[in-house]
This record gives C-alpha cells, structure tokens and sequence, in this order.
C-alpha cells in the first residue's frame, strides 16, 4: 500500500472517531505544523491537525469546538526530533527531501 492510502486510512479512522453530529455538515480541517499555533483562527474548525512539538495543549482551550489531533508520523522521522537519535541508523531507508526526513525501515524485526 502506498503512502497516500496509509494516509487515508489514518484519516478515515480519525474521521470514525469524530462524533456523528459533526458528519451531518461539510467537515473543516485545518492543519498547522508551526511552533505557536493561532489558536483563535484554528478553534473554528472541526478538526485541527497540531506538530505534537508546537507549544500547544488542548485542555487549557475546552471551549474551543475543534477536536486537536497531534500528527505523528510512523514512518518517517526528521533530525529535529528529540527521539531522533534513539534511531540505529540501520532502521533508516533513505531520505524525503520534500519534508527534510528519513524514511524508516517498518519492515526491521527491531522496529516496535
């Protein structure tokens, strides 16, 4: 399976998760990866996609109407991550010049 249909598949079981009164209208989503995000702007979405290192937390906005998701990503891993150098070099496949990662080697008997 590609990477596109990993990514769909993650986003339908997001999606699952969503509360049905949400699906009875067009779905906003809004995605930020910065360090500080605009809280104000974003809080009006259904759902908003944070960077799990940005300097935000959720429960100090309850009444915000946005469900916050922290994106992770399984399969690639980028230098400035904290985690980044718990990763043996033999895990790593090659390089995603286009986010500036390394793709992982899942596949690796090692890999958790």
């Amino acid at each position: 399976m590609g990477r596109r249909g990993k990514a769909s598949i993650w986003f339908l079981l997001v999606l699952w998760g969503v509360s049905p009164h949400l699906l009875a209208r067009p779905l906003t989503v809004a995605f930020y990866y910065g360090k500080h995000p605009a809280v104000r702007e974003l809080a009006d979405f259904d759902l908003v996609v944070v960077d799990p290192d940005s300097d935000f937390t959720p429960v100090h906005y309850p009444r915000s109407r946005a469900h916050w998701i922290a994106y992770v990503s399984v399969g690639e891993v980028t230098p400035n991550r904290g985690y980044y150098d718990l990763f043996p070099k033999s895990w790593i496949l090659g390089d995603d010049p286009d986010w500036n990662s390394e793709i992982i080697d899942q596949t690796s008997p090692a890999w958790p």
